[in-house]
């Protein structure tokens, strides 16, 4: 993010599109016959790997449009 402007809300914007994307995860890998506490941990755990990377970004964007750079 260098020169753009962060969106109004990114850190819930970036909650919700990774939550709905693990609960579709979660349902496909149902679908193929995966066992449920698996798909579980599986989606959980690429919930929480994709949302505290795009928090971790954007504070740091936050961060340096704050001081300017």
């Amino acid at each position: 993010m260098t020169d753009e402007q962060l969106p109004k809300r990114p850190f819930r914007d970036s909650a919700i599109l990774y939550g709905v994307l693990a609960v579709l995860g979660f349902g496909f890998l149902l679908l193929t016959g995966q066992d449920a506490m698996r798909a579980a941990l599986g989606a959980g755990a690429a919930f929480l790997l994709a949302t505290s990377w795009s928090w971790w970004r954007f504070s740091r964007a936050q961060n340096q449009q704050e001081r300017g750079g």
